[in-house]
């Protein structure tokens, strides 16, 4: 894994640590399930795809919006109890903005 890569894994594992309300306090693994466009549409249809075990849209193209692009980054964790999540993420291309945890599915 390259550098970059790994430190967006490390941080966003840290914030998801640091914000959940599930119970996460340690996580032994997370895994990419793809970056998507980010709006609030797109939001919904891969939360309704992971709460009903669907597979996610092919539409993996991101949106452009004030001249930077936004994502929705999806990815697959397992916690310290070997409980897995599906935890969706805000990034864009604008560097004063950290990623944001928008929201943590457990997995069914």
């Amino acid at each position: 894994m390259d550098i970059k890569l790994e430190k967006y894994y490390s941080f966003i594992t840290n914030r998801i640590i640091q914000e959940n309300g599930c119970g996460i306090d340690k996580i032994i693994s997370i895994k990419s399930k793809g970056t998507f466009a980010f709006s609030n549409e797109t939001m919904e249809k891969i939360t309704s795809a992971l709460k009903s075990n669907k597979q996610l849209p092919l539409d993996n193209h991101t949106s452009e919006q004030n001249g930077f692009r936004q994502y929705l980054d999806v990815f697959d964790i397992k916690d310290g109890n070997g409980k897995e999540f599906y935890v969706l993420v805000y990034d864009n291309d604008e560097l004063s903005q950290d990623p944001t945890i928008l929201k943590i599915l457990k997995c069914e």
